[in-house]
């Protein structure tokens, strides 16, 4: 770092495709992710580099504040709570609000190196850190490897390595200029990387005031895409999607809009998956549990199937990592979501504890009592039960807390007066928080702030 060089043999990629989803098509190349596997050397140094950087980069105030990926305290999970409770916050106001997902074509292959040396630079990098990166980015060569098989290598003369450690920061650095195109429209945004979330509320009974908002929407995404095409992106019309939240009774009254990119034109879709959750269009969550179900039931049948020869441990282990992370994965955007939805997530976790324990479909969850898994997947604390009071309590906590006390992005309103109080679950602090009054029962009780 010194001498602000970065060895070749550091800047060898070997690529390993991976096919993004298992349901599609095998012989179409865009559905393959280019994974990057670099030496150990050059990913320790690319993490005390990366370290320093983010240091800099938080010192200085230039951190995008609502991107949420590759930073600590944040995760997916953060980016979605801030998106779901503005959308209710708005439900519960009698208001609507039209959310369009933007998604990039090959955004971390089509870096240009000239243009990020030059947004590094603006934010003070410089001198020899600045060779550094030149020479980190320069003479990068990879070969792709399959079935033991590789090919000739070839330079890159633009992208970041995915699979780098470096690679993710430098691209949410060069990625940036994104919020404020967002905020110069008006617009309420949230980043994940390449995936952006951009949203705005709309009188239900203003015909004129959606017209508005889809005009101020579209004029955005046209900034945005000429920002990208500046910059060697592409928007990916293909997988942009576009949802209008109302409740029930005002989605009568609407007439829906749609919105152009470039020749493509978005019609509104009843749900979207947005960052691995889906949102109905009057965000009940419940076909999001419906899909979690069906995705963890199809695993247990799976290793129902091998359950016989294997041991209790490793049977535990796989339904842990392939069932209950299922259930736990943005569970915290399950508050206040009714009962009867929640114990379609109950009756998951039951008959994973029975799985692991062999017991028949018949018997008593709480007959399991005695089984160690089973009580490691009902939950370690005995004052909470269930799925609901739980594991949805815990990690809303850890997202409310995380916020208010670490620094991160607000994901809660900033008139919520809330105190930790000296109680613990699964060694994490709670927050008591007294909300804003509601002005209507539909979604009043779900907001998180």
């Amino acid at each position: 770092m010194e001498t602000a060089t970065v060895p070749k043999d550091l800047k060898r990629a070997l690529v390993s495709p991976l096919l993004k989803k298992a349901s599609l098509d095998k012989e179409v190349m865009k559905n393959y992710r280019p994974v990057s596997n670099l030496p150990y050397i050059s990913k320790l140094v690319e993490r005390a580099v990366a370290t320093r950087l983010m240091h800099h980069m938080n010192v200085n105030n230039l951190q995008e504040p609502f991107q949420s990926a590759y930073r600590a305290h944040h995760s997916t999970e953060t980016a979605l709570v801030r998106v779901q409770n503005d959308i209710l916050q708005a439900l519960d106001e009698n208001k609507g609000v039209v959310l369009v997902l933007l998604d990039l074509s090959a955004a971390f292959d089509t870096v240009d190196h000239s243009l990020l040396l030059e947004t590094l630079s603006e934010m003070g990098v410089r001198g020899s850190a600045l060779g550094w990166f030149r020479s980190y980015l320069e003479d990068r060569t990879q070969c792709v490897y399959i079935k033991g098989h590789a090919s000739a290598e070839s330079f890159l003369e633009y992208g970041v390595p995915q699979g780098s450690v470096l690679g993710p920061i430098l691209f949410t650095t060069y990625n940036k200029p994104i919020g404020a195109i967002c905020r110069k429209h008006g617009l309420a945004y949230h980043l994940y990387a390449d995936d952006s979330q951009l949203y705005i509320r709309f009188s239900v009974s203003d015909a004129a005031d959606l017209a508005d908002v889809i005009a101020r929407i579209q004029a955005c995404v046209r900034d945005i895409k000429a920002f990208m095409t500046s910059r060697m992106l592409m928007l990916n019309a293909d997988k942009t999607e576009l949802v209008v939240f109302a409740s029930p009774c005002n989605r009568l009254k609407l007439c829906l809009p749609e919105i152009s990119i470039g020749d493509c034109v978005i019609v509104p879709n009843t749900s979207v998956r947005n960052i691995g959750a889906v949102f109905d269009n009057e965000m009940t969550m419940k076909q999001h549990i419906t899909t979690v179900c069906k995705e963890a039931y199809f695993q247990l049948h799976r290793i129902s199937k091998i359950r016989g020869i294997l041991a209790k441990k490793t049977a535990e282990t796989l339904v842990l990592s392939l069932v209950i992370s299922k259930l736990d994965y943005g569970n915290c955007l399950l508050s206040g979501v009714p009962a009867y939805l929640l114990r379609k997530l109950q009756l998951v976790q039951n008959a994973a504890a029975r799985m692991i324990c062999r017991t028949g479909g018949r018997e008593h969850i709480r007959t399991l009592d005695s089984c160690q898994a089973a009580h490691r997947l009902q939950g370690a604390d005995p004052c909470l039960q269930g799925f609901a009071g739980n594991r949805s309590t815990v990690h809303l906590g850890h997202a409310t807390y995380t916020p208010t006390h670490q620094g991160a992005a607000l994901l809660i309103h900033e008139d919520a007066n809330c105190a930790k109080v000296k109680q613990t679950i699964w060694r994490t602090g709670i927050l008591c928080c007294r909300t804003p009054p509601m002005e209507l029962s539909t979604h009043g009780h779900a907001p998180h702030s």
